[in-house]
Formats: C-alpha cells, sequence, structure tokens
C-alpha cells in the first residue's frame, strides 16, 4: 500500500519550498523507495510508491489530463472490465486502474466513485471546478487522513505524518456517536423517468433479495449450507459477546493484517490467547459491527437489526439529554421482534444464555425463561471473567454428562470494556488480560471435550465505540474456532455483525431475523471439509490479574466520576480519553476520526488565514 500525501493553499497562493521540505521529512520513514513529488503553485502531491510489482510502479505516480484535472491513486479495481465497456470510447484495454478512475471522474463527476469497486482511495485536484476531492472505498479499507489548518488543507493515507506536518497537538477522538453528522440533498423533483432511474439504482444497490432467505452464497460441501435447512457436520454453535473494542486497538500488531501498530491498546502481551486464535485459526481483518453502541450494539448481535425506537433514542441518551439504557429487554418497546433465540425456539433447536439478556437471576425477555444459567454472572465488572469461565464450565460439565449441551449458546464475557483508571480497581490491563485468558481457557476446555468434532466458537464485540481504527471506527475484532475451522488462514472479505448471525443460522437451519442478516455474506471461507481435531492450548497472563490503579492524576479523578454499574452509562467520549492517555501517555495525541467515505473541498473566500 503506498503513501499518499498533498497539501493545498485554499487561498491559491504558492506554497513554499520549506513546506515542501517539511512534507518530504514527515514522509522519509515511509519511503523505501523515495518520494515523488509532482507541485504546481498552490498544491503539491507526494507519493511513497512501493514498487514491488509493475502494477503498483505504474500505477503510483500522478496524473494530468488534458482537462487540468491532477488524480493520485492508490488501489485495485475489480470491476476494471465493466468500466471499460463503460468507458470504451475513451480508454484502451491495457489502461491503468488509475486512468480508469480519471475518466470515471472526467465522465460522472463526484458520483462516479460509486461505479469504483475494491479496495482504492484517491485524491483529485480539479483546477476548473476550484476543488479538491478526497475519495476512498466504502469499506475504507485505503485510509486516507485530513486536517484543514490556517487555509491549508493537509492529507495523507498515514496519519502520522499529517501530525508530524502541521504539528497538530491533539486530534478528535474516534468515538462512535460523534461520527453521526446531519446531511441534507436537494435535488429537483424527478419526472416518472428519472424516479425509475433513481428506484433501479436502489434495488441494485441493495443486497437483499427474497430468494437469498433460503440461499446463500457459499461452495458445495462446505460445513455452512448453501441451503437453509440443509446439514452441516457442526452440531453446537457457541456464540461469545464480548465488549467496545477495536480491530487496531487489540490486534493492529499483527503484521499480516490491515493493522497500525500505533494504535494498539492491548497488543499481543495483553491478550495472547485473542493473538493465538487469529494466528491458528482465522485473522480477520475486514470485519464491522453493525451496532454502533451497546444500547443497539446487543440488539444487533443478537438480533441482525434495532428497533426504530432504539436508533433514535440512543443518541439522546448516550448524549446526556434524557432516557436511560434501553438495550437487552430493559424495556419492551425497544426489544426486537425476534432474536436469534425465538428462531431457535420456533425451529425446535435448543439453546442456552449465560449473561447476556440475562442477570444470572431473571431473563429480561420471555423467550429466555428457563434457559438461562441461574448462577452466571450477567454485567459486573467486579467479577472477573475467568470467574465466568468457571460457572459456564460448572454447568457445561454437568449438561455434557448427560447430553444435553444445546445446540446454541449464547456467552457474555465483557471486561474488556475496563473500568478506566479507577482508583483501587483493575487496570486497564488487567480487565483486559482477565478477558483474553477466560476466553483463552473456554476455547481450550472445548476443544477438549468430546463434542470439540461438532462445535463452532464465534466471538463479537458487540460494538467498537470505545476506541480509534485506522479504516473506520466500527471496525472490530472477530474470532472464530473449531473442529471444520480453517487453521492459519486470513480472511479479508468483507464481514459484519449480521454475516456471523448468518453463519450461525445455516448451521442450526433457523431463518433469518431481518433482510439484514438474509443478505448478509456467511463466512463461509473461514470452513474446511477437513476436520482438524487438535486442541487450543490457552496462554497464561502476562499481566498480574491483581493489578489495580494506584496513580492519581486527572484521569484517575475523571474515572472516579463515571457509573460502571451499567453498561454504556458513562461519557463515552471521556471514557475513551482516559483509556488512551492513560496507557499512551499525554505526549500521545488522540488519533483523528476515520470515516469510509469521501470528501469534497472546495474554495471558501471567506476563510483566511489567521
Amino acid at each position: 500500500m503506498s503513501v499518499q500525501y498533498g497539501i493545498w493553499n485554499q487561498k491559491g497562493a504558492p506554497l513554499y519550498p520549506a513546506q515542501l521540505a517539511k512534507a518530504r521529512l514527515a514522509l522519509t520513514p515511509y519511503a523505501p523507495d523515495g518520494v515523488e513529488c509532482h507541485s504546481h503553485e498552490s498544491i503539491a502531491f507526494l507519493f511513497c510508491p512501493l514498487h514491488g510489482a509493475l502494477e503498483s510502479s505504474r500505477e503510483q505516480r500522478s496524473i494530468v489530463s488534458h482537462a487540468g484535472i491532477v488524480l493520485t491513486w492508490d488501489g485495485r479495481l475489480d470491476n476494471r472490465t465493466d468500466l471499460l465497456l463503460l468507458l470504451a470510447d475513451s480508454l484502451r484495454d491495457d489502461t491503468s486502474n488509475a486512468a480508469i478512475a480519471l475518466a470515471a471522474y472526467e465522465r460522472w463527476g463526484s458520483n462516479g466513485f460509486v461505479h469504483l469497486l475494491g479496495d482504492w482511495s484517491i485524491v483529485i485536484q480539479d483546477q476548473a471546478n476550484g476543488a479538491t476531492v478526497l475519495a476512498s472505498d466504502f469499506a475504507g479499507v485505503r485510509p486516507l487522513y485530513y486536517s484543514v489548518q490556517r487555509g491549508h488543507v493537509f492529507w495523507s493515507s498515514r496519519l502520522q505524518s499529517v501530525v508530524d506536518a502541521t504539528g497538530i497537538s491533539e486530534l478528535d477522538e474516534q468515538y462512535i456517536g460523534g461520527l453521526f453528522k446531519g446531511t441534507m440533498n436537494i435535488i429537483n423533483e424527478p419526472d416518472e423517468k428519472q424516479l425509475g432511474i433513481y428506484s433501479q439504482a436502489v434495488y441494485n444497490n441493495t443486497p437483499y433479495t427474497k430468494e437469498r432467505e433460503t440461499l446463500s452464497k457459499g461452495e458445495a460441501g462446505n460445513p455452512i449450507p448453501m441451503k437453509l435447512g440443509a446439514a452441516s457436520p457442526i452440531k453446537h454453535v457457541f456464540y461469545i459477546i464480548k465488549e467496545n473494542r477495536t480491530y487496531d486497538q487489540v490486534l493492529g500488531d499483527i503484521k499480516e493484517g490491515n493493522g497500525d501498530a500505533s494504535l494498539v491498546l492491548f497488543g499481543v502481551h495483553i491478550t495472547p490467547n485473542l493473538h493465538a486464535l487469529a494466528k491458528e485459526f482465522v485473522l480477520l481483518d475486514n470485519f464491522y459491527c453493525d451496532g454502533e453502541v451497546s444500547a443497539d450494539g446487543h440488539e444487533w448481535s443478537m438480533g441482525a437489526y434495532a428497533t426504530d425506537y432504539m436508533e433514535k433514542h440512543w443518541p439522546t441518551s448516550y448524549g446526556g439529554r434524557g432516557g436511560d439504557y434501553d438495550g437487552e429487554g430493559t424495556r419492551a418497546i425497544a426489544n426486537n421482534k425476534a432474536y436469534i433465540w425465538d428462531q431457535c425456539k420456533r425451529s425446535g433447536i435448543s439453546y442456552r444464555t449465560y449473561g447476556e439478556f440475562t442477570d444470572g437471576t431473571n431473563a429480561s425477555i420471555p423467550v429466555l425463561e428457563g434457559h438461562f444459567c441461574p448462577y452466571y454472572t450477567g454485567w459486573d465488572l467486579s467479577v472477573r471473567d475467568t470467574s465466568r469461565f468457571y460457572q459456564w464450565k460448572k454447568e457445561f460439565d454437568s449438561l455434557l454428562t448427560r447430553n444435553a449441551v444445546p445446540q446454541f449458546n449464547s456467552i457474555r464475557f465483557g471486561n474488556d470494556h475496563t473500568e478506566g483508571l479507577r482508583k483501587g480497581k483493575p487496570t486497564p490491563f488487567a480487565h483486559v488480560a482477565d478477558n483474553d485468558w477466560a476466553v483463552g481457557l473456554f476455547i481450550e476446555y472445548l476443544s477438549k471435550s468430546s463434542i470439540w468434532n461438532e462445535s463452532v466458537v464465534f466471538i463479537i464485540e458487540d460494538d467498537a465505540q470505545n476506541g480509534s481504527d485506522h479504516v473506520d471506527a466500527h471496525r472490530t475484532t472477530a474470532y472464530v474456532a473449531g473442529g471444520f475451522v480453517k487453521r492459519k488462514f486470513i480472511d479479508h472479505t468483507m464481514y459484519s455483525t449480521s454475516s456471523m448471525l448468518r453463519t450461525m443460522e445455516l448451521i442450526l437451519g433457523i431463518p433469518p431475523m431481518s433482510q439484514y442478516d438474509a443478505a448478509a455474506e456467511p463466512m463461509w471461507r473461514c470452513f474446511t471439509t477437513k476436520d482438524d481435531l487438535s486442541a487450543f492450548h490457552s496462554l497464561p497472563p502476562n499481566i498480574n490479574l491483581n493489578e489495580k490503579n494506584v496513580a492519581v492524576n486527572e484521569w484517575q479523578r475523571l474515572s472516579e466520576k463515571f457509573n460502571f454499574a451499567k453498561e454504556d452509562a458513562i461519557p463515552d467520549m471521556e471514557f475513551n480519553r482516559v483509556l488512551w492517555y492513560g496507557i499512551k501517555g499525554n505526549d500521545v495525541p488522540i488519533p483523528a476520526p476515520r470515516r469510509a467515505a469521501f470528501l469534497k473541498v472546495k474554495n471558501n473566500e471567506e476563510q483566511d488565514d489567521d
């Protein structure tokens, strides 16, 4: 992946040589093949091309069109053939991907980006229209960061290079709730023909069809059936739900994945078991939470959607403008019509829950009455997840002896949420290490049981709200383990919460709960027809689980004000700052938000250089 960088003086004044020199210096760590530069008066494009292949060497240079458009490109097009047909009057078959992207922009403007399928990022200076456009693919696999400082726009595919070049001391934290921005488009009232075109576009862009409720993508013979109700060799599904971590926070230090090690908070030293799972089984580096926060995240995790009430209510509650935490069955009006347990009940599939939608004493929804472990601790950060493992183990042993292990099991391990820097409470490292070991113990014990040959474990975060990620604020960690799961495999496929649910539904033979899981891509690529029944061996923590917060500082004092009695009953923006600065130190700036979208910046005569 090459590094793109640019500076634009919005006033049109020429750039100083010192500005270019500073930019080159900022890019030096990323430039094994040198830095290429294209500059013209008020704008400069710099590149650190990776010349590992002819295509990369050819693609990473700037392109100047006859219309005065300058374009830089990094990425891959998956629909070259289709685009060449659409743009046949201006392109040859051997045209580079960058030239195809340029032709698409010249033909359709910024609306042309929807035609570019693949992993890519692009920067365009359109002198005729007085605009600079920054864009990336929908999933945000190729990142672009930007900053507007004193009449200049800086951008780069590497966050640190923007920080180094601009001298920014602090960037906005990436709290998911803060990324929601209101937008409005005003268009001319369409006539009947145009309305038909708009409607067709919606249908074409919607992955859901009625057929996909019963028939999904996959491959013949795979343990994940393509047809609903078809047999699978997997008979027991274990679904572990964790709390609020992004991919880069935990797995950003795995070199084989698309990670940013500078954003890691709980790397391999803190989470050896999670890293071992990712390396021994499947590394998933393109997985996204459908939920935004825990309130709707648990609804998505167990129901593949959240109600209109929930989606409209949580921003008010989390914003401190009134209301309570209404997720997980605590308020009937917020509940989904069907959760995965309901689908199991209707289809005659046995099920049980451990801490999810129950406090260990009462079930929060009727379908779980009589289907939960009465001594498994629900949300309570004072109880270790390793203790929860032994609570589960006790009942599992009893059920296994009676050949009564349910076909679907939901288990909550949520202490990776942490308690910040509250004095006398476990440190963030201790909390996360406890959570990591609990997961490792769980996989090890199940892998040594008599049902490992017909079991699978899926692990997900309910949301990714409490951290930064260089791809997107929704990207999170996900894991899968079992006898029919591939070993030492890397899957870059874009998956989401709904993908994991759809995979479990196809295994169990239960119908989807919404259009989202019906349309989702199942995780069949993670599975193989050749079973490997070798056991997983958990790794003991490298952190003292009794380690307590002892420091007295601003972050400790702020943590004392937080309410950890309920999920997300604390201001997440502030909690995110506590974790970042408490772990990284006050001198490391919080990363800027990462959105999988594109930005268009135009000249603004009212903006000054003050």
